[in-house]
């Protein structure tokens, strides 16, 4: 259940290294391109692990009462996980299509 639930952690690291690439010379040509990728990718990483969490939870919970079901009630948090690792993905690729400053 400690594992299941440190899940949602994992859009933190993506967050992060989001960051780190975003981490350039900021000129008039990039900034809108940084702000935008910058905070969109935040809100959806945000979302993604506010979901992902309530998945987790709802996992933990149903597993409580009927342990067997464990890996089939965890797919849900996966399937949100996937979603996190889109808007990784689609941030990293944005931000590699801008000019460099």
């Amino acid at each position: 259940y400690v594992g299941v639930s440190a899940m949602p952690s994992s859009q933190v690291i993506y967050g992060i290294v989001v960051m780190f690439t975003l981490n350039r010379a900021v000129t008039v040509e990039v900034a809108p391109g940084l702000f935008a990728i910058g905070v969109l990718s935040g809100i959806a990483l945000m979302y993604s692990a506010i979901y992902q969490g309530q998945c987790c939870a709802s996992a933990i919970h149903a597993s409580k009462a009927k342990p067997e079901i464990f890996g089939l009630s965890v797919a849900p948090a996966a399937i949100v996980e996937g979603f996190a690792v889109f808007a990784f993905i689609f941030a990293l690729v944005l931000s590699g299509n801008l000019p460099q400053g």
